[in-house]
Order: C-alpha cells, then structure tokens, then sequence
C-alpha cells in the first residue's frame, strides 16, 4: 500500500449539518459555511462533509419568510445552497440531502447564521471560499478585465435595492478606462435585461458560477447582501457601498420592512460604523457613504493604488 493511500485513509472527517426545519435556503449558507469551518478547525478535522437536513413544509421551514413556496424554495436550494461547498476546501464536494441522516457531528437543529456570525469569523481570520480555477479562467477569458455589479431587486426587501441609475455612472467611467463591467442580476428574475448594464444570468443564478465571477474580477461592487459577503470571504475585491442605511419605514405612505443595516443593529453585532470587517483582505472596503458614483469612483481609485 503507497503512502498517499494510508495518508487518504487516516484522513479525519467533520459532519456539519444544516438543517432546514431553522434554517433558510439562501445566500445565509455562506454564514454555515464559515462556522463550520472554524467548528472544523476547533476539533482537529482534517475535512468536512455537508448533510442538509429536510424542513416539515415542503421540505423547508414552516414560516411566511420569503423565499415564499415550495417551488421557489427548491430553485434556491439547488442552485444556491446545494453546489456551495464546492468553495470551501476543506470539503470540495456539494452538499448532501439525507433525511435519514444520523451519527454525530455540527449544528443539527441550530440556526447559527446571522451577521454577528461573519463578524465573528472575520475577527477570526477565517476567509477559507476559494472557486474553481478552472471557472476562473473561463470569466477571465469571456470579459478580460472585468468588474461586477451586484444587483439587490427583491419585493420583500425595497429598501435594500441598489441606485442603478448611479452604478450606471460607474459603468461608465470604468469603461472609459478600458474595463469591462459585469452586472450579475438579481438571482429572483437571472434572465431579465438590465437595460445599460451587460449581464450574467447564470452567475445570477448559480452560487458557484457566480463565485467564479468575483474571483476573476478587479473589482466586485455592491450593497450589503450575501452574494457579497460570500466575495468578500473569498478574499475577493470588493467595494461594499451603503453598509448603515437610516431610511425611514414609509415611502410614499406605503410601509416598509425596516432596513436591516440599521447603525445600531451593526453595531450590536459587533461591527463598528465606519469600519470594515476584521482582517480585511487587500482592495476590501466597506463604505459607509451612499451608493452614489460621487462616492464609489473616488473610494476605488483609492483601492486600486
């Protein structure tokens, strides 16, 4: 028996469970992924493996939380939750469905997402997603020198909507300057046009066609969400614009769901106004100011010295 053979059999191997009677089938996953990652490290595992665990309501949580129905529900899953540990290392592999899944291991019925979460793991340098080279060197080829912009465009959130009329601008002076700009569409609607923008409906569509994207890129801009903090864990360029947003509740009489980056819930979390996240990697900001191309153009010319 080779060496490589003994040294793959006494590899050791974590489980880490996501269990979807608490959890949702989104970008949140990222979250998982990271505190897995240090639960991994904790115990001395030399890999991990991902199980996801079914919810009672049609497979998911019984909530009214978007993403709302079965349907939907499963489109995120798949394309979203499912192919994601295929960026972290330590695992390489898509996550695995099994109800019938037992034997010990992390996080069975925990919810352990949340923006305190990456706070926490930022502070603990845990920056571990990596995409596929090979997808890499496809983006790189498709666009040479590129930039994203991540469109935020949910019904349920309308605060948190990126100002494309002034990421337009950007696109424009970036493009002056001999760089191609990528808008990856927002996930819900990948194959509608963004009129002015050139996009990428399966990065819109597919967390690791979409990792692949921001790996290649000089620079991925946008509004906190989590297709950006899953950059921003890749060690990934990126200008993350309007971090705290005070905007009231009601617009035009009509009320809204609060905006989650509120100062003090940041704060709360662990995150001090007019920071970025712990052990930043290089050309990563978080900008407090306004997603206005006034403020975004000056900030990259910052970053790209």
């Amino acid at each position: 028996m080779t060496a490589a053979l003994l040294d793959v059999r006494a590899m050791s191997a974590g489980r880490a469970y996501y269990d979807l009677a608490r959890n949702p089938p989104s970008f949140n996953f990222v979250d998982f992924l990271l505190v897995s990652e240090r639960w991994r490290i904790a115990q001395g595992f030399d890999a991990l493996e991902f199980v996801v665990l079914p919810g009672p309501h049609e497979g998911f949580r019984q909530d009214r939380l978007p993403p709302a129905g079965g349907a939907e529900r499963r489109r995120w899953f798949e394309n979203i939750v499912m192919p994601m540990p295929l960026l972290l290392p330590s695992c390489g592999k898509p996550a695995r469905l099994d109800a019938t899944a037992t034997g010990p291991g992390f996080a069975r019925g925990q919810y352990l997402i949340g923006f305190k979460s990456l706070v926490e793991s930022a502070r603990a340098n845990c920056y571990p997603l990596v995409a596929p080279p090979e997808l890499v060197a496809q983006a790189k080829s498709k666009y040479g020198c590129y930039a994203t912009i991540t469109q935020r465009d949910v019904a349920w959130w309308p605060l948190r909507r990126p100002q494309l009329d002034e990421w337009r601008k950007v696109a424009d002076a970036l493009t002056g300057n001999g760089i191609t700009v990528v808008l990856i569409p927002e996930g819900t609607k990948a194959d509608e046009l963004v009129p002015g923008f050139l996009t990428d409906p399966k990065a819109g569509r597919n967390s690791v066609a979409r990792a692949a994207l921001y790996a290649g890129a000089v620079m991925n801009f946008g509004i906190p969400c989590g297709p950006m903090w899953m950059a921003w864990f890749m060690g990934a360029p990126c200008l993350i614009a309007r971090m705290s947003d005070e905007r009231p509740d009601t617009i035009d009489g009509r009320t809204l769901h609060s905006s989650p980056t509120r100062t003090a819930g940041l704060r709360a979390n662990g995150l001090t106004p007019g920071q970025s996240l712990p052990n930043a990697r290089p050309r990563q900001l978080i900008m407090w100011a306004d997603d206005t191309a006034a403020n975004v153009l000056p900030a990259f010319e910052q970053l790209m010295r």
